[in-house]
């Protein structure tokens, strides 16, 4: 059964994950947060007509080095988009942002099965992606 993008919910959407027995759970707005190798957050945006899939992570480094991991990050991935966040962490860290959204048609229904494997795929796509092009082992 699929389930359109309004009847999409945190708690909906982390009983999915829990049947497939992957560790997730819901932050303080309610969106999911899948828990494996690296953190996923799903987030359903009925308005915009899509859903939004982002992990993020610091990384302690001067902000050309990464800006450059994301450059190539980007040069070889299309279905996901790195970008270093502008505000700089206590101690000197710098947030990226690797995220891809997914547009969904008004009557287009996401099946259970679909979102898991599309969050295990960008897990993959996102990890491969930094050991592939972190030449100078930022992460």
């Amino acid at each position: 059964m699929g389930y359109l993008l309004s009847e999409l919910t945190g708690p909906l959407m982390k009983s999915w994950f829990d049947a497939a027995f992957i560790d997730c759970r819901l932050d303080r707005d309610g969106d999911l947060v899948v828990e494996s190798r690296i953190k996923i957050i799903v987030t359903p945006h009925a308005d915009r007509k899509l859903i939004h899939f982002f992990a993020l992570f610091s990384v302690q480094c001067d902000r050309l080095a990464v800006l450059e991991v994301c450059n190539r990050f980007n040069r070889q991935l299309v279905m996901v988009r790195a970008s270093v966040l502008n505000d700089q962490l206590d101690g000197g860290s710098w947030r990226l942002m690797f995220d891809h959204e997914k547009y969904l048609l008004e009557s287009e229904a996401l099946d259970p099965k679909h979102l898991v494997r599309l969050v295990r795929k960008l897990e993959e796509v996102i990890v491969g992606g930094i050991l592939e092009v972190d030449d100078d082992d930022l992460f």
